[in-house]
């Protein structure tokens, strides 16, 4: 319930009062497990893809906003997974590959962090990882814009990105895909 009006709330602030344009909506899934990976620019970057879509998206979130009990009940109630952002965080591992193999839809920003104005910051390898041994599509989207009133607001998405068929990835399969995805995600900008 609570992610539920989150959205329409979410839906209003962002395609009301921001006036938020959305591009390649045809390359959203309707069904099936996928990754929803993109640029990361601002704290309502979840809120703005997940408008697009008529389905839930589980998102991964740094752990560090689970730690007050308000904050632990909304982010709860929003579907986000608490990550330690080290990249050690088995638990949060295998909750992802379980919307996944579900047939989900995982929400990811590569990058780790928001990139507070430094452009697209090098994308870890997790969105790799989890598209790698899932099978799961990675539907690529680019934000820009800004959060507020007539801040031009603009979401692209593109393809869907089949992960190549690698059994057990080792640290340069994922660099590779990480990086083809990075330069996919770079290119939605330049979409018109």
């Amino acid at each position: 319930m609570l992610y539920n009006i989150a959205r329409a709330l979410s839906w209003f602030y962002l395609r009301v009062i921001c006036g938020m344009k959305t591009e390649g909506r045809e390359n959203l899934p309707k069904d099936g497990a996928a990754l929803i990976c993109a640029n990361h620019i601002h704290l309502l970057d979840p809120a703005a893809l997940c408008i697009n879509l008529n389905r839930y998206v589980s998102y991964l979130a740094k752990k560090e906003i689970f730690e007050n009990r308000f904050s632990r009940w909304m982010f709860t109630g929003l579907h986000a997974i608490p990550v330690e952002r080290d990249g050690t965080d088995t638990a949060a591992v295998m909750k992802a590959l379980r919307i996944l193999k579900k047939g989900g839809l995982l929400g990811i920003f590569p990058e780790g962090t928001r990139e507070r104005g430094r452009g697209m910051l090098e994308f870890k390898p997790g969105a790799a990882f989890l598209s790698i041994v899932s099978k799961a599509p990675v539907i690529p989207a680019y934000i820009e814009g800004r959060y507020m009133p007539f801040g031009k607001l603009r979401v692209v998405f593109g393809s869907p990105i089949m992960p190549p068929d690698i059994k057990k990835p080792d640290a340069e399969d994922l660099k590779e895909f990480s990086d083809r995805l990075a330069q996919t995600i770079k290119g939605l900008k330049e979409k018109q």
